[in-house]
């Protein structure tokens, strides 16, 4: 018996599933997932293996994101590795999520100085394969990880809550820092996140889904094999 869609054209196929890919991709587009712009004239603050000494800062994203990039901000690091590493948690010496040890990071001039007129640099690491992240709060360490090159310092960043921290070593705690009179200082340090945030359907997407899936229904009806 001919169903009222006998006549329906095959391409609807390859239209329905077109429409689906569009509707679940229109929207996955790199974006900015989180940035503490550098302070141009900011101090800049020792994170590397000589001193020694490790800084990190909080960050916080509101949903679910794909981590693709890192960049940060600070002087020249002498042809140094770099160690970043991803935090859960600060308490005591830190929940690690995630090292990335000697990444390849691509080291370019900018036209900022720091507080002793240093020149600043941009560091810019691509992780090659996305990392995903849930909602919540994490923790960035950038340092330097080879000794007697370079006295890396991290540039600070323009304000956020004012928090980050300190320590010397893989196993002491990190701490809040302070100055030479014992008080506490409060900043933030200049890094970027790059990434795809996780996308909730809108409305107008939702649509096409249902339209998607409505089309290739009619597509199996017409040739159940």
């Amino acid at each position: 018996m001919r169903t009222p869609f006998g006549h329906f054209h095959p391409s609807l196929t390859r239209w329905g599933m077109g429409v689906l890919l569009v509707a679940l991709t229109g929207g996955a587009s790199a974006a900015v997932l989180y940035e503490q712009s550098p302070q141009d004239d900011g101090p800049g603050y020792f994170a590397n293996a000589n001193t020694p000494q490790q800084m990190a800062d909080d960050f916080t994203l509101g949903s679910a994101a794909s981590l693709d990039g890192i960049t940060w901000w600070g002087s020249d690091n002498g042809s140094d590795a770099f160690v970043v590493r991803l935090f859960n948690g600060i308490g005591g010496t830190g929940t690690l999520l995630q090292a990335f040890n000697s990444p390849v990071v691509t080291q370019t001039g900018t036209a900022l100085t720091d507080e002793a007129q240093n020149p600043v640099f941009r560091y810019d690491f691509s992780l090659g394969s996305a990392f995903s992240l849930a909602a919540g709060t994490y923790y960035l360490s950038v340092q330097t990880d080879s000794q007697g090159l370079s006295d890396w310092s991290w540039l600070q960043g323009v304000s956020s809550n004012g928090d980050f921290w300190t320590r010397g070593e893989d196993t002491d705690n990190w701490v809040s820092p302070t100055d030479g009179q014992g008080q506490a200082l409060r900043g933030d340090l200049a890094f970027r996140l790059n990434g795809i945030p996780a996308q909730i359907p809108e409305p107008g997407i939702l649509g096409l889904l249902m339209l998607a899936g409505a089309g290739l229904a009619l597509a199996r009806r017409r040739n159940p094999g």
